[in-house]
């Protein structure tokens, strides 16, 4: 990486990188040596999510066979699943996330799976029962849905290769301007989307669960590692951690031009 690399295209100051950086929260994007996809024993928490999304479309197939339930919603949610999860593994391709290349271990990969297979609360308990969806829910299921996906994925990439090509730093434009964590609103978003189409309030158990320990932990963690640069109160300010910081007046006036816009708008034109 050149000199240019270590400036940051939104005004921040980036810190120099390091010879090696180690894994997680801090590291360098840069310097970060992302194994295979799969490997047993595990070697870092990326693998053990990867088999757990490999596994989401089988274990769903298995819970509509074993229940003999192929309804719209079961179908629906196998669909929404096996997506959000093969774009998982196609993200894990094209940028990975190295806050999750920390090595678990033999008995903490078996841990991690198990956790991360109470999501499969979700599809066992939707398939248990059958009805029919109405009209105005599911429409906010997709909804709710695509709008998660847009967040989640188009954010990692925007930290991703920002991070990689400007090099470490405060990420404070696009997604990140309201939000500092646009991946984890986009991933609660999704699962969201799976509670709403369960029907099943155990699915809203196991979200919340999730939301209040694991993501406030890792959101927690990140404000830590981000406050060291330059530029971080100022950013901490105008942004909240989790949901967009929104100023209603403001924001909707910035869809239209101002007086003093419109006024350089005709001069440019005279």
């Amino acid at each position: 990486m050149g000199a240019a690399s270590n400036s940051s295209v939104d005004g921040n100051v980036a810190a120099p990188a390091t010879a090696k950086s180690k894994p997680g929260y801090g590291s360098d994007v840069r310097e970060s040596d992302f194994g295979p996809m799969f490997a047993w024993p595990c070697q870092t928490e990326n693998q053990v999510i990867n088999l757990h999304k490999v596994s989401c479309a089988p274990v769903v197939l298995a819970c509509m066979f074993y229940w003999n339930n192929f309804s719209l919603p079961a179908v629906l949610y196998l669909v929404l699943h096996g997506t959000y999860s093969m774009m998982w593994l196609a993200k894990y391709l094209c940028y990975p996330p190295k806050n999750f290349e920390n090595p678990p271990g033999v008995a903490g990969s078996v841990i991690l799976y198990v956790i991360t297979g109470l999501y499969w609360i979700t599809p066992f308990m939707l398939c248990a029962h059958t009805y029919e969806i109405s009209v105005p829910l599911l429409a906010l299921v997709i909804t709710t849905f695509n709008a998660g996906i847009f967040l989640h994925y188009v954010g990692d990439c925007q930290l991703h290769f920002t991070l990689l090509h400007r090099g470490p730093g405060l990420v404070d434009t696009g997604l990140f301007a309201r939000t500092r964590n646009p991946g984890y609103l986009g991933e609660a978003l999704i699962y969201v989307a799976f509670a709403l189409l369960s029907g099943c309030y155990t699915s809203w158990i196991v979200n919340f669960v999730f939301w209040f320990t694991l993501f406030r932990k890792n959101m927690n963690k990140k404000d830590e590692s981000i406050s060291r640069y330059p530029g971080w109160k100022e950013y901490a300010a105008k942004s909240n951690q989790f949901l967009p910081k929104i100023n209603l007046i403001r924001d909707l006036k910035s869809l239209f031009p101002q007086p003093a816009d419109a006024d350089a708008s005709f001069s440019k034109k005279d």
